[in-house]
């Protein structure tokens, strides 16, 4: 979630635009840590989720992925 980067790449490593995207479509994910200015309040209030029109707080990244991956452990 933003600030956070998710970026979608074809098999060849080529960048996929959310745009192109279509049903079926193999694409990799890589998830990246944003720079630590855009994660301090006014960084999240200017380019955080709710910024974007969602309707929760922001959660790092990498707590993220941790709780995906104690599901997936269990």
């Amino acid at each position: 979630m933003p600030p956070d980067l998710f970026i979608l790449l074809e098999k060849d490593g080529t960048p996929v635009i959310n745009s192109k995207i279509k049903p079926g479509m193999h694409v990799l994910g890589i998830a990246a840590k944003a720079p630590s200015i855009w994660r301090t309040p006014i960084g999240l209030e200017l380019f955080g989720s709710r910024h974007f029109g969602f309707n929760y707080d922001y959660i790092p990244v990498e707590e993220l992925i941790t709780k995906v991956l104690r599901k997936l452990i269990k």
